[in-house]
């Protein structure tokens, strides 16, 4: 009588007359809830309902992203095969212009996806509600005899701006933050469910053009292909000619595809495009092993009672520099040396980043939770977004309240105010300088890079401690440029830097390439939680 993905209720033989999903923050699952009228004459064993039939109800999502997979750069309709311009309807994205359909879009029944269920998941907003945008593209994904979004019609289903949960849940998802998108499923199989459509994780074939949301989907049992590979715009961060007919494929495919890497191996952490044959044969003999790094996973799945991306993740990090490829979020890597002119001095932190949702939290007065999360946490420094009053949140955080000092700017323009503050431990650092960077704008108004300098009591060193909220839809050179900058103007040669935030780009993408030290930049990525993220120098 509810499905909330893994969370359900089940009855012996009530109709449920209504279910809901609502965010279940700071839990990571959902709170799920039926309403129903039990009878006492209900039957002890039911019998199982009829399935549906395969060949009128598709078990499988094809989900796809708007801006350069569905459509093509304005303008580009010339140099682009295939593309077709759509006179007199505007699309806002990035630069602006005239509509172009991809390849794709005009041939989606070419393509395996014909015979799907299909979905959209976009940072931007189509041209925004109403738009001429959005009829266009409903009219290509469910245009006869493509099964559509469950037969409905455009006037029946909503555009949803993210998170995509709760009763308000859709197919057409927009404004998803760039890295989360995966985020936007569940709250979908959940609408189709409601429809009587039931798809399996397994079933579900998401397309971008940016890598950073292809590689979000590792490990969610979701399947992901990047797109638009031979045609790329923004100095190679995003498509240009958006996505094609034989990019998509005539079948459908398993794990997580990026351009440039070759599809992973079938076998046990094919989700991880590293985890190569190779890498599973590799012997990884230690104190608790002796067979190769597939069979350790394998034996960690079936004696511990492991998830096979736990598993994956358990097994790279036992042996790093041998089964470390087959773990899904990477192996933590090891700390800098200290910075040159500090003696060398160690400077041990606990450093923490948290966005707090803070307009969820207090719509659904999760104040207490919040505060409890925060609690339960051990930090020398921490790094808020998304944090409207950084004093209230010390104060009522026990192991902050009277230790803790913060900074946070005030007059940053545009709406929405979104300083970014950070605190710090008052009993051992002593603040020598503060400031902030604009680093960039979305629709919410300014995003900043906040720093101060603090020096550490018990050391002697200097801290430079920096903190961002990145803005949607930018994963630019640009903006990395810019974060860069607030480092680069405002730290001193001796600094230990710690830089934390919720960036809203994924490692990978042209501005995290510009920090990140495996990519050539000149910090340390310490921490990835996705677009979550610790650097240090």
């Amino acid at each position: 009588v509810a499905n909330g993905g893994v969370d359900m209720i089940f009855t012996n033989g009530a109709d449920a007359a209504s279910w809901r999903s609502v965010n279940g923050y700071p839990s990571d699952h959902p709170l799920v809830a039926a309403t129903f009228e039990a009878s006492a004459s209900a039957s002890p064993s039911p019998s199982p309902p009829p399935s549906p039939s395969p060949s009128s109800s598709p078990s499988c999502l094809c989900i796809f992203d708007v801006d350069r997979t569905l459509t093509a750069r304005q303008g580009y309709a010339p140099q682009c095969p295939g593309t077709q311009q759509q006179d007199g309807v505007p699309d806002s994205a990035y630069e602006g212009g005239t509509l172009v359909l991809s390849q794709l879009a005009l041939n989606l029944g070419a393509t395996f996806c014909g015979a799907c269920h299909v979905g959209v998941i976009s940072a931007g907003t189509a041209s925004g509600a109403g738009s001429a945008e959005r009829g266009v593209l409903f009219q290509r994904l469910t245009a006869p005899p493509l099964p559509g979004v469950a037969g409905a019609s455009e006037g029946n289903v909503p555009w949803k701006s993210f998170p995509n949960d709760g009763a308000s849940a859709s197919p057409l998802v927009v404004a998803a933050p760039e890295g989360r998108k995966q985020e936007a499923v569940p709250g979908m199989l959940s609408w189709y469910f409601a429809r009587g459509v039931a798809i399996a994780d397994a079933e579900v074939y998401f397309f971008d053009d940016k890598e950073e949301n292809v590689r979000g989907f590792a490990g969610t049992g979701y399947n992901a292909r990047e797109i638009s590979c031979a045609s790329r715009d923004g100095g190679g961060s995003r498509g240009g000619c958006g996505a094609t007919t034989d990019e998509v494929g005539a079948g459908p495919f398993s794990g997580v595809e990026v351009c440039g890497e070759a599809p992973p191996p079938g076998g046990l952490c094919s989700f991880v495009g590293s985890c190569t044959e190779a890498v599973l044969a590799t012997p990884a003999v230690g104190p608790d092993s002796s067979a190769s790094c597939g069979g350790r996973i394998q034996w960690v799945m079936d004696n511990m009672g492991k998830s096979e991306a736990d598993a994956c993740q358990q097994v790279g990090e036992e042996f790093p520099p041998l089964c470390g490829p087959c773990a899904p979020e990477g192996i933590p890597p090891s700390l800098p040396p200290s910075p040159a002119g500090t003696g060398g001095a160690v400077v041990a932190l606990e450093v923490v980043t948290y966005n707090l949702y803070w307009w969820n939290v207090g719509q659904n007065n999760r104040w207490g939770a919040l505060y409890a999360t925060i609690e339960g946490q051990a930090f020398d420094l921490i790094g808020f977004q998304e944090c409207e009053d950084v004093s209230t949140v010390i104060s009522n955080v026990p192991r902050m309240s009277g230790r803790f000092d913060s900074f946070a700017p005030t007059g940053i323009p545009g709406p929405g105010d979104n300083p970014a503050p950070v605190a710090w431990d008052g009993q051992r650092f002593d603040r020598l300088g503060a400031g902030w960077l604009q680093v960039g704008s979305d629709q919410y108004g300014q995003r900043v890079t906040v720093w101060v300098r603090l020096l550490d009591r018990t050391t002697g060193a200097t801290v430079f401690f920096a903190n961002t909220h990145g803005p949607l839809g930018d994963c630019s050179t640009a903006l990395g440029d810019n974060w860069m900058r607030a480092v680069a103007d405002n730290i001193a040669p001796d600094d230990f830097l710690v830089y934390t935030g919720d960036f809203n780009c994924g490692a990978g993408s042209a501005a995290i390439n510009v920090l990140d030290g495996a990519a050539g930049g000149p910090l340390k990525l310490v921490a990835n939680g996705g677009v979550d993220k610790i650097f240090t120098n």
